[in-house]
Formats: C-alpha cells, sequence, structure tokens
C-alpha cells in the first residue's frame, strides 16, 4: 500500500492584530493524496505520506515564499466521500505557537517535542488587603495599657509578586488543578520558602496535535515571603487546661486577655503569643519541574 501527494490546494491566510502591536497570522494548506489501497489505508497511513510537513515545520508557501513566524499546529485527514481512492489533509498554521523545531508525527520530521521548551515567564504583582492585629515588626496593634483597639478593624495593604509560568504539557488540566490549585508549597520552591507561594490559578487551551493532544497551561502563582499563614493574636476569654475563666475585669469588661500561646494567661497585656493557622493545603510545587 501506497499513498502519495497529487497536488496542493492553495491555501488563504488570515491575519488580526491583538494584544496592542503583535499581528497573528494563520494559515490552512489541503494537500490531495492519492491512495492505492483505499480499502486498507487508514488516517494514520495517510498522514505518513512523504512530502507532508510535519509539527513545528513553517509555513512554505507554493511559490516558495516562507513565513518563519507560522508553524505547523494540527494535521487533519480526511476520505473524498466521492473517490475512496482520494484523501485530503488540513495542514494549520499559527504564527502564536512556538513549538520548537521539527515536532512528533508527520512525513519525515523530527527534533524536539513541544513539551521539552523551557516555559515562558511573566512577572507582575497586586495589593493584598490583610485585616492587621499587628504590624510589620511583629509589634502588637493595642492601646499603651495592651488592651486590643474595640470595634476597630485595621486593615493594611501590601504589594506581593505574581510569577505565570505557561508551558505546553500532555497532563489533562484537571488532574493538574485538583492536584496544585488552591495550595502553597510544601518545600522551599524556586528561592521561596515554605508556605510562601500560593497556586492561585491554573488555566488551559487544547491544541490537537498529530498523535497526541496537547495542552497550553498557565500556572498563576503569588509570591508573599511574609508567608500565607492566618496569623492571630492568642486572646481569648479563657486560660488553663480547664478553660478557667480569666477574671480580671474593669467595670464588667474584659481588659486583659493574652495568652502565652499554651492556654496561660500573661499579665501586663504584654507576650500574647501569635498563633499560626494554615488556610490552605499544602502540596510539593517542585514536582512541577519547572
Amino acid at each position: 500500500m501506497a499513498t502519495t501527494i497529487q497536488g496542493r490546494v492553495r491555501g488563504t491566510p488570515t491575519s488580526e492584530i491583538f494584544s496592542g502591536d503583535v499581528q497573528r497570522t494563520r494559515y490552512t494548506v489541503t494537500y490531495l493524496i492519492n491512495s492505492d489501497s483505499p480499502s486498507t489505508d487508514d488516517d494514520k497511513v495517510v498522514l505518513e505520506t512523504s512530502g507532508l510537513p510535519s509539527l513545528g515545520d513553517t509555513w512554505v508557501g507554493a511559490g516558495g515564499s516562507t513565513d518563519g513566524n507560522a508553524s505547523v499546529i494540527s494535521m487533519r485527514a480526511r476520505q473524498d466521500r466521492r473517490r475512496s481512492g482520494t484523501w485530503l489533509v488540513d495542514v494549520d498554521y499559527d504564527s502564536d505557537i512556538d513549538i520548537g523545531q521539527g515536532g512528533q508525527g508527520g512525513g519525515g520530521g523530527g527534533g524536539a517535542s513541544p513539551t521539552d521548551l523551557s516555559p515562558e515567564l511573566e512577572y507582575d504583582y497586586e495589593t493584598i488587603e490583610l485585616e492587621a492585629e499587628f504590624d510589620a515588626f511583629n509589634k502588637f496593634l493595642t492601646t499603651s495599657a495592651g488592651e486590643p483597639f474595640p470595634d476597630t478593624k485595621v486593615v493594611l495593604q501590601r504589594p506581593i509578586t505574581v510569577v505565570v509560568f505557561s508551558r505546553w504539557e500532555t497532563n489533562h488540566p484537571a488532574v493538574v488543578q485538583q492536584t496544585y490549585m488552591n495550595r502553597c508549597n510544601s518545600t522551599p520552591f524556586s528561592g521561596a520558602g515554605e508556605y510562601s507561594v500560593l497556586m492561585a490559578g491554573i488555566r488551559a487551551r487544547l491544541r490537537p496535535v498529530i498523535g497526541t493532544r496537547l495542552w497550553w497551561t498557565t500556572y498563576k502563582m503569588k509570591w508573599d515571603p511574609q508567608q500565607w499563614y492566618l496569623r492571630k493574636l492568642d486572646i481569648g476569654s479563657f486560660a488553663g487546661s480547664v478553660a478557667a475563666p480569666i477574671f480580671k475585669y474593669v467595670d464588667g469588661r474584659l481588659v486583659d486577655s493574652h495568652l502565652d500561646g499554651f492556654g496561660n494567661h500573661v499579665g501586663g497585656g504584654h507576650g500574647a503569643a501569635i498563633r499560626q493557622f494554615r488556610p490552605y493545603g499544602i502540596v510539593d510545587f517542585n514536582t512541577l519541574g519547572f
């Protein structure tokens, strides 16, 4: 059984402007393929026809013109319903995709897989608001007598670093999301200490290619050098292992309720411990291989 290229239908490029002044060009070229064994040849055989481009090849026009920014992102074979021995192969090119030289599948390509490329990185920032009980130097926000300010919420604004990693993956994004999203790093990661990086979101879009399915996957991580713990002053109305009430009141109002982190009352309004809680689960981000 053998398949051969019989001709090429001239493709019409389409262009669009996006992200400011960046231009994106797409091409679709259709090849006519003849099969001498129409009853046994299938899509795989047709896509391996000698002379067809490969995944990652750059666009070459019928007259020899080229577009080095546009690469093959997918190939589809379909049999002509009227002539069983004739197939059509649609080859899609896109200048928005950088999937390396060569690729997998096709009729004689080869080279690096898109998943072998280094991830793209983007750094940004955002400002978060936190209800604070102490300042950046761990000084308690209390009156001069050591009493928490009554009915007052102190909200602090703090800028944090946002890092976006993007790369090609074969893993289904739902699995990746369930594993990493809304979790913090359990071990040091990319120079950041434990519990300092929050996986805020994971997005992906599908690009079907020959023999596999590739996902352009984007990871949004938020870096906080002060870590993502929820911190609260150890203040309450009870102390001791048996929850004995603290009995220092002034005019029926509790004014001194600081604890030392072990349930023991601290007098004088000084020395209250800071309790840390983990609102997010943990996972080892190093397993992502960035």
